[in-house]
């Protein structure tokens, strides 16, 4: 696939540290390939071979994150390859004590091409606890109902020192429905270690 893109992108930053964002986007792409699109494990669509020229208009809003309670949300509609497109999301923030936070993400849309039409719904859910200055957790949640797939992400990391660390990450990803079952699992130890000479 080749692909070019222009992008226009005005916003505007409040004195509450809140932002709105626009951004209108102009693609060409030109598929070498077929493909297939999938909803719920099934194939509903195939974009075939050809030149595609599609305009996207996103709309965001962003609220200052040192409130106890912020989020964001976002619109976007446009072409997708010989069809349209439309999305929307929403990301609240709720800090109930300077250690704890809660972030889900929602976000759902609708595809329509010329054969077939669906919609989309993905869920992403994280909580970050910080035990210490030198302990903090952070686990995410993924559902996506395009793939039929979810996802658990689990990372404890210790500062045992300025610019250096210990990371501890559990990952697990999962598929439902009729051929549901474990995709994925590692558990993944880094460290980082800075040496002075």
């Amino acid at each position: 696939m080749e692909s070019r893109a222009v992008q226009f992108e005005p916003g505007v930053i409040f004195e509450s540290g809140d932002i709105v964002e626009t951004e209108v986007s102009w693609f060409l792409e030109r598929l070498v390939r077929s493909f297939d699109i999938r909803d719920r494990g099934k194939v509903v669509a195939t974009i075939p071979v050809g030149t595609y020229s599609t305009r996207q208009m996103d709309l965001s809003m962003d609220t200052f994150g040192g409130r106890a309670i912020s989020g964001t949300f976002g619109m976007s509609a446009g072409g997708y390859y010989n069809g349209d497109r439309i999305n929307w999301s929403f990301g609240p923030e709720f800090k109930p004590t300077k250690n704890l936070s809660f972030l889900p993400r929602i976000s759902w849309g609708k595809v329509t091409l010329p054969d077939a039409a669906f919609r989309t719904q993905e869920i992403n859910a994280a909580v970050n606890y910080s035990f210490s200055q030198q302990w903090l957790a952070r686990t995410t949640v993924l559902m996506n109902s395009q793939d039929q797939q979810v996802g658990l992400n689990f990372r404890l990391n210790w500062i045992f020192r300025p610019g250096d660390d210990v990371f501890i990450v559990y990952n697990e990803a999962r598929t439902y429905g009729d051929q549901g079952g474990l995709q994925d699992r590692a558990l993944i130890v880094k460290m980082t270690y800075s040496l002075d000479y």
